[in-house]
């Protein structure tokens, strides 16, 4: 008997109240066990919205599975221990230390304190941040916050781990780190991840497959090299690209148009 998926979505569409149109349109997708997913596309083509539903934080139609539960149906504590998600802009509450907003994500279980301790301290130095333990969140680096978040997800021990956009705003050493300190968890635990990039850079670079979503749907799922093509980001984007093979993964280069000015000069 093959194993159930770990996230399986079929006909899945979301329309916000007022919206004119649905942010998410008929939509069907299957993440295995242990897989990461890199869900990228233009602005407002609905990557966020994606991840709230399979979060359970939206309305939708369609079947939802997440880990063997629905969603929209589980217990808030039971449901927490099951998919976790990193937002897109983690709250930085002031006057908390590291150690005490990674142990947000502890609220889903009747632990002991001192479990809940060994958890949270366990998870900081998977990440590589326990000397940060005491510090201030509020005062941290952008780079530094962004792990942290992440470490609050973790400490929830879920099977299905969501981030949405975890390298917005980060330049391109903090996000590296982000995403490869995510990656060694996610092997460590057999962890399922499901992440939305704007960045194509590293969205060839980090997840098993892509998934491209444009216009609330999503039109394909593949190989980084089958979606990430200079005639597809063109269409798409409207971005002229060069694609290049690093270590064995899809690199996107910016390639400038020639200007105006150049061409007269020559």
């Amino acid at each position: 008997m093959s194993e159930e998926p770990a996230v399986q979505l079929h006909g899945v569409s979301v329309q916000y109240r007022g919206a004119e149109r649905p942010s998410l349109s008929n939509l069907d997708l299957t993440v295995q066990r242990g897989e990461w997913l890199t869900v990228i596309g233009p602005n407002g083509s609905g990557k966020t919205t994606l991840i709230h539903a399979i979060a359970g934080l939206v309305p939708s139609t369609g079947s939802i599975g997440v880990a063997g539960v629905n969603p929209r149906k589980t217990p808030p504590r039971k449901l927490a221990r099951t998919v976790a998600l990193m937002p897109q802009r983690p709250t930085v509450p002031a006057g908390m230390t590291v150690s005490d907003y990674v142990s947000l994500g502890r609220y889903a279980y009747a632990s002991s304190s001192r479990l809940n301790d060994e958890i949270v301290d366990s998870v900081l130095t998977q990440l590589g941040i326990a000397k940060l333990h005491g510090a201030l969140v509020s005062r941290l680096s952008g780079g530094q916050q962004q792990i942290v978040a992440l470490a609050r997800a973790l400490a929830q021990q879920p099977e299905v781990l969501l981030l949405d956009e975890p390298t917005s705003a980060l330049d391109i050493g903090h996000a590296q780190r982000v995403l490869e300190r995510a990656d060694a968890v996610r092997h460590e635990r057999g962890l399922t991840v499901i992440s939305t990039v704007h960045d194509l850079v590293l969205a060839g670079q980090f997840g098993d497959r892509l998934g491209l979503v444009v216009d609330s749907r999503l039109v394909q799922v593949g190989q980084a090299e089958e979606i990430l093509t200079a005639d597809r980001i063109s269409d798409v984007y409207g971005a002229q690209v060069k694609i290049v093979k690093v270590e064995g993964h899809a690199a996107v280069i910016p390639v400038r148009k020639p200007s105006v000015r150049t061409n007269q000069r020559e």
